[in-house]
This record gives structure tokens, sequence and C-alpha cells, in this order.
């Protein structure tokens, strides 16, 4: 753009100050220098607003009305964003200083519009783990094939053309979980995607994002996003095979969890679900078993 960076850096925060000042911080040592970072507040009550708003020129600072929905300060961002360009990083998540340089790079080069990255897992023990690898496409028109089969790009890891946001409509603002994958199958059909092969975001993992109850929330969420896609995405025979066997593998998953936390009804829904979308599968009827012959009935609240 002649009026504004290249680069808009989106982060939507609440009630995160220390972190977020780290996260703008790797966001702001970037070697690529043409962006701006917009700091989309979710109704921090914290003293967000002050450190931001002393913080370097390029940082921009946007408040909203609490929602609790991770869509929301997201589609404000990409409302407000100067630069043609957008990427995503969590107010907890950190860039390596050469992330938005490769992936320009790569955007220009080969005319795309989506580009992402490998990462890298902060335990809070602080100690990193082995890199998670998101697999590269068999061309740059194949997304859908890669988000059905459950290996869509972090969202932190990705660089995504403003105006492509726009067509999509952005993040679905009622889900609060999930809209990641949400927003990528809508992305999917009219993507080029290409990828970095290296690890250029570090995520930082908590205890309590990893709970039983928000594991079992995020895996039905995901089970329903996928399912309004089958539903409605046009897909081809073997894209609906590959959606299936993840719908399956999902529901698999969520029936473990369901047990753990002593949900055998919902153990039971969720087993059947993967037994229907792939009869063959033997995890399926594995876990409807178990879900079966599980004594005990649903936790009480």
């Amino acid at each position: 753009m002649a009026d504004g960076p290249r680069v808009t850096v989106v982060i939507p925060t609440y009630n995160r100050a220390a972190l977020l000042m780290e996260a703008i911080e790797s966001a702001l040592a970037q070697s690529y220098r043409d962006l701006e970072v917009l700091v989309c507040d979710d109704g921090s009550t914290d003293d967000t607003a002050a450190r931001v708003k002393a913080l370097d020129a390029r940082v921009r600072y946007e408040r909203l009305t609490h929602t609790g929905r991770p869509g929301s300060p997201r589609n404000r961002g990409i409302e407000a964003a100067r630069g043609e360009v957008i990427a995503f990083l969590d107010d907890d998540d950190l860039w390596d200083p050469d992330k938005l340089a490769r992936q320009i790079e790569l955007m220009d080069e080969q005319g795309l519009n989506v580009v992402y990255t490998d990462r890298l897992l902060l335990p809070e023990d602080g100690s990193r783990s082995e890199r998670v690898t998101t697999p590269a496409l068999a061309s740059p028109h194949r997304l859908l094939d890669l988000v059905l089969a459950g290996h869509f790009p972090h969202l932190c890891t990705m660089l995504a053309g403003r105006e492509l946001l726009r067509a999509v409509g952005g993040f679905d603002e009622t889900l609060m979980t999930g809209e990641d994958l949400d927003l990528c199958l809508r992305l999917s059909p009219i993507a080029r995607a290409g990828r970095v092969p290296e690890p250029l975001v570090t995520i930082r993992r908590r205890p309590e994002s990893l709970s039983n109850s928000s594991a079992s929330e995020a895996f039905g969420n995901a089970i329903g996003v996928l399912e309004r896609a089958l539903a409605t995405q046009a897909m081809v025979r073997t894209q609906r095979r590959i959606c299936r066997t993840t719908l399956s593998a999902l529901n698999v998953r969520l029936a473990a969890l369901m047990l753990q936390d002593g949900d055998q009804p919902g153990a039971r829904r969720a087993a059947l679900g993967a037994v229907r979308y792939r009869p063959v599968s033997r995890s399926a009827w594995i876990a409807l078993a178990e879900a079966i012959s599980s004594g005990g009935g649903r936790r009480k609240s």
C-alpha cells in the first residue's frame, strides 16, 4: 500500500500485559521492517492500555468491549489493518526475527496469498519440545486437503492477504474454539498457499489450556466445524473421505476425554459418531466398546 505499511501484525489480548509486551517485542524485532503492530484489546482490566500506548509509534491500540471470543478482536484487526498482508500473533507467543522476511520472500517469489511455517512449543518449565511440522502442500491450490486431514497451519504461523481474509468474512465470532480451523476451511477454495519449512514461531503451552473440560470443548467445536464443512462445502470424493476419516479420529479422542471426565453418555455419543464416519476403523469400535462397558454416569457438577 502507498499510504501504510505492507504488513499488519494483529495481536488480540486480554489481561496479559506482561506476556503481551514480549509478543510485541518479537514483532518489532523482525528483520522485515515494513510493518505495524495492531493490538486489539478484548476489554482488559489490567494496565495493558497504558503499556501499549507508551510503545513504539508503529504500535496501534484498539479497545473493544469484552466478549471472550477470539474471533472478535481478530476481526477488528482485519477491519482496521492498514497493511495489505496480515499476520496473527497471540499475546503469549513469540516470533523468530526472520519470520516475516522469509514469508514475504516466498509470497512474492511464488505469487501466494497465504504462507505458513513450522513451530516450536514452549512448556511452562522453559524447555523446548520437538518441532511441530505442518506438512507441505502438493500444490499451492491444495490447502483444503491439508486442512481436512487435520494438519491445518497454526494461526500464529500464517501470513495472509487482507483482501482474502475480508472476502471470506473473517472469523466466526460465535465460536469459542475452532475459529482458526473454520477460517482455514473457508480460505482454502481461494487460497494460493505455501510453506516456509522452518520453526519460526514459538507457542507457549500453559497448564490451564490443557484441562479435560477445555479439551473436550475444543474437540467438540472442531467436530462441529468439520461437520458443517462436510454438509455445505464443495469437495471431491477423496476430500470427503479425508474429512470423514478426520471426524472419526476426533470423535475417538473426544470419547476418551469424556470417559476420563466421567461422562459415559457423552463418550458413547462420540464413539457412535466415530463409527458412523468410518465404520472400518478399529479404533472407533474399540472406543464404542469402552464407552459402553465403562461404569459410572456423568460427573456431578
